[in-house]
């Protein structure tokens, strides 16, 4: 999803959010206010691109 949609994130940063995002969803760690920060910062970013997408396409 985050090579999917352009984003500002860094490849680092990017990285740390799929590898958080996958943990989560695989239940392999205990959620933390960090990750799942993390996870709201994702779905708010692709949210919003998303819009930009379909707003453009009218």
């Amino acid at each position: 999803m985050l090579k999917a949609i352009e984003n500002d994130f860094t490849l680092g940063e990017m990285v740390l959010l799929a590898d958080d995002r996958n943990n989560l969803a695989h239940n392999e760690t205990e959620p933390t206010q960090k990750s799942l920060g993390n996870c709201k910062t994702l779905a708010f970013g692709a949210g919003e691109k998303f819009m930009e997408i379909v707003v453009s396409d009218k």
